[in-house]
């Protein structure tokens, strides 16, 4: 099963699981996203690619864990010696865990464009333009790529619960989950930006800004920050052509180490 806990310094989360967790993690993730190479895209499809973009990041980082490049360790099964009796075998005693590690801003950015792809896939697979029908339409609920979602954001739940106050994580889901917050249109550089503030706190005014940063991508369109990011990629965009997916931003540079 996938776990999310806390890293030590609450730089961040640390996602783990055996191998068919993170891979069953990572296929889901690809088949909520949107991409490029997908067929027959249309107009409404196109709108989530940028964001699709940034929740691929961390599922390059989950396919890594997975494969052995980021952190392994083990942990006891609960095997003893009667099951070596009862079985005629010599059983392992411990099995394998494969863990990464995501900055705090980032794993919040990711969870609510989760929540935003879903909502996308659930529309795609009934077949419907209303939010209250989509829910409850049997391809939704038997879809197991939806299932698995669901499951990693509840645990991350679990993980950001252990860190707020009950007053705090109530504010926390009301903001994540309240039916017009979306991140779609976000900017990069304003979560890159929050990314390297974050890591210049301290540990205590890591837990008091959670909330906070929540806050302001889930009102991103009205942020003064992130509406400046906006207007310099469409300036870039227009004047140059470039992608904006590729544009990069000087003093944004992530450090080497980080201390989890």
């Amino acid at each position: 099963m996938i776990r999310v806990t806390n890293t030590p310094n609450l730089t961040g989360i640390t996602v783990s699981g055996d191998f068919d967790d993170l891979d069953t993690l990572v296929d889901a993730i690809y088949d909520v996203t949107v991409s490029d190479y997908d067929e027959d895209l249309t107009k409404k499809d196109l709108r989530y690619l940028t964001i699709s973009i940034r929740v691929l990041g961390f599922a390059y980082d989950v396919r890594h864990a997975a494969q052995g490049d980021r952190e392994i360790y083990t942990e006891p099964n609960g095997l003893q010696e009667w099951h070596d009796e009862g079985l005629g075998a010599t059983l392992p005693r411990a099995n394998v865990r494969f863990a990464c590690n995501i900055l705090y801003p980032e794993a919040i950015l990711v969870m609510m464009a989760l929540n935003d792809l879903v909502k996308h896939r659930m529309h795609r697979l009934a077949r419907s333009r209303y939010d209250f029908e989509a829910p409850l339409h049997k391809n939704v609920i038997n879809d197991r790529t939806i299932a698995v979602i669901r499951l990693f954001q509840s645990a991350f739940a679990d993980a950001i619960g252990d860190v707020l106050s009950k007053q705090s994580l109530t504010r926390w889901r009301n903001i994540v989950h309240d039916r017009i917050t979306d991140v779609i249109g976000i900017t990069h550089p304003f979560v890159d930006t929050w990314n390297l503030r974050y890591l210049d706190m301290n540990r205590e005014a890591r837990a008091k800004k959670l909330v906070t940063i929540t806050k302001r991508f889930s009102e991103y369109r009205y942020d003064a920050e992130n509406m400046g990011y906006r207007r310099a990629i469409d300036r870039a965009v227009e004047e140059k052509g470039w992608d904006e997916n590729n544009l990069r931003f000087d003093g944004l540079e992530y450090p080497e180490e980080i201390e989890w």
